[in-house]
């Protein structure tokens, strides 16, 4: 398992634009695992936040629950696609699932909880 970086935190209405300066440390190819809801509603700062800078390998939804199955199906559809990070995007069970399958390929995760009352941040 590769070593855990901490590369920075961000919060408020801003916190899209540190994105680039959080992530380049992490590598180039990103992963985005969310829920449908959080995803339809980020996207729009997201994904422009990451161009240029990153190569979005795929943008998936995560399904209804976390489940370690979802995961592993995850991890098998991925694993030769050189994913250098993934970004979890939701509340937790998305971004459990992202952090789970983040493990299994080996690669760091970061987050973009969109819900306060998650732990998903943690």
């Amino acid at each position: 398992m590769k070593e855990n970086i901490f590369c920075g935190y961000t919060i408020g209405t801003d916190a899209f634009d540190a994105i680039g300066r959080i992530c380049a440390p992490l590598g180039r190819r990103v992963l985005i695992i969310g829920g449908e809801t959080a995803l339809s509603k980020s996207l729009n700062e997201l994904k422009p936040a990451l161009n240029g800078q990153f190569d979005i390998i795929d943008t998936v939804i995560y399904g209804k629950e976390c489940y370690s199955r979802r995961m592993h199906e995850l991890c098998d559809d991925y694993k030769d696609s050189g994913v250098d990070f993934v970004i979890g995007v939701g509340g937790g069970k998305a971004i459990d699932t992202a952090k789970g399958t983040a493990f299994l390929l080996d690669c760091p995760v970061v987050t973009v909880p969109t819900i306060a009352s998650t732990c998903a941040a943690s």
